[in-house]
This record gives C-alpha cells, structure tokens and sequence, in this order.
C-alpha cells in the first residue's frame, strides 16, 4: 500500500534517575475505497494495484537494553480482514532483541483512507544518561529500516527544572520551556548527542 509514516520520540528526562519514553509512529494510507480489507491470494495483475490495498504491518521497535514496556495504543485487527479469520487484539509483545536490545511488536492493519497513531510508552534503563564534570551526557540514534522510503522525524527532550544546554549535535530545531527539539528526515541513521548541566 502507498502508506507515509512519521516518527515523534518523546523522553521525559525531568528526573535523569528515571527516563520516560514516548514513540508515536503515524501510518496514513491516501488510497480511498469503500471495500472492506482483506488479505487476497492473486487477483491483483500488477505491482500497481498491489500498492492500492489496505497495509498490514508487523512493527517492531528495538529500545536500548533493560526498556520496560509500560503501555501502548493500538488498535484491533478484525477477524473479517484476516484470510485466517483470526484477527488481533493489538496486543504488543516484548521481548530480547537483536545485538542486546529490547524488542516491542504489534501486529496491525492501516484501512483504506485513514491515519492511525500507534504510541508505545516505556521506561528506560538509567544507564542512558551519565554525569561527569561536564554535566548530563545523553545519546540518541535513530535507525533507518533498510528498503523503506525516508519518513519525517520529529525529537522532544524534556530537560530537569533549570537545566542548561551546554552543547548539542546537531543543533536544536527550537525550545520551548524545559523540552528541546529536533526535527528531520529520516532517510540515513540519524545521532543526537546533548549534555545539559543542573543547578
């Protein structure tokens, strides 16, 4: 299906002892149909026409080490649009991923003509953010899934009471209050590196 996603990472780091992240992923799907989804074997002449169906997506997130998933919303995916007539309750599943990482996956279904938000809330390890002289040191990478077109990202940082930025790569997108932003496109890997300082 002709689906655009963004990508929003929010990571309350108001107390850097205890690191709350938020990662809203946004699927639309421009095709409009009045069909239902269903999931087809053959039928389709064409590469073409196989992009103006409903999207099925098995999405996996992978989380540094140590992640506890806290909650989520999804949505369902109903019996009638699975060609098993089995369909998902949108649970989301964890797990130890690739190279020490923590894995969260949901299966899930984008119709026809609609935009859906899937936002999965977890907890990460304190390990992420260190402190030296220099002050708070936290490291983001962003990574591109292989094959898929550049999507639209957006990062928000919300900083302890009265802290200061004392150097960022890249350089913010704005700030507002205690949250920094960045925003960009994800068509490579992408790194954010910030150290902020507390009274």
């Amino acid at each position: 299906a002709l689906v655009t996603r963004s990508i929003t990472y929010a990571l309350d780091l108001s107390e850097p002892s205890a690191p709350q992240a938020a990662l809203t992923l946004r699927h639309t799907n421009p095709v409009q149909s009045t069909a239902a989804c269903g999931q087809r074997i053959g039928g389709e002449s064409s590469y073409a026409q196989w992009m103006q169906l409903c999207y099925y997506d098995y999405m996996r997130v992978l989380a540094p080490r140590g992640s506890q998933f806290v909650g989520a919303h999804t949505r369902p995916v109903p019996d009638a649009a699975m060609l098993s007539e089995v369909g998902d309750d949108g649970t989301v599943h964890t797990e130890a991923g690739p190279a020490g990482t923590s894995q969260m996956s949901v299966f899930q279904l984008i119709g026809f003509g609609e935009t859906r938000d899937t936002v999965l809330r977890y907890a990460l390890p304190p390990a992420i953010v260190r402190r030296d002289a220099d002050g708070w040191h936290y490291h983001l990478s962003i990574q591109k899934q292989p094959g898929t077109v550049a999507a639209p990202f957006a990062v928000e940082l919300k900083l302890p009471a009265g802290a200061r930025i004392a150097s960022a790569s890249p350089a913010p997108a704005g700030k507002s209050g205690q949250t920094v932003r960045w925003a960009g496109m994800l068509d490579a890997d992408q790194a954010i590196d910030l150290v902020f300082q507390t009274p």
